[in-house]
């Protein structure tokens, strides 16, 4: 079963920083530039100190992905799940009840799969830019 936890500190920064430098999700991301440790570490330190909120993902206490909101970008949503997962867990329903109005997410217009998730999470289309597509709920 899968559950949610909101992140507070950096218990599970490292768990964070190698799911996001896999390379199937920098390709996914519109940096996809590895990012170091010391440099993850800051960011997560500024990212907690805001109004911002992470969520991991767990399944049997092991950690599997994490929804990222950024308050101070606009309510800007992001997420990233471990590839064996994929197509294996509702990942929408997870993500659909962790989003309110006036969210939006941008994703790249190749990643099909994560417009369909942000579709199913009620998430609407609204433009499409040079590198990816804006969604808003």
């Amino acid at each position: 079963m899968i559950v949610t936890k909101k992140i507070i500190n950096f218990r599970y920064s490292n768990d964070i920083l190698s799911l996001r430098n896999k390379k199937y999700c920098r390709l996914q991301s519109l940096n996809q530039k590895i990012i170091t440790k010391k440099k993850h570490e800051l960011w997560l330190n500024k990212f907690l100190k805001t109004k911002n909120v992470m969520y991991g993902l767990f399944d049997n206490k092991k950690f599997i992905g994490y929804i990222r909101i950024e308050k101070t970008k606009k309510n800007l949503v992001s997420w990233a799940v471990s590839k064996n997962l994929w197509g294996q867990i509702n990942f929408y329903k997870i993500l659909k009840n962790k989003t309110k109005k006036n969210y939006i997410a941008k994703i790249k217009k190749q990643n099909k799969a994560s417009q369909i998730v942000a579709i199913k999470a009620g998430f609407n289309f609204v433009k499409c830019y040079e590198k990816f597509l804006l969604f808003k709920k």
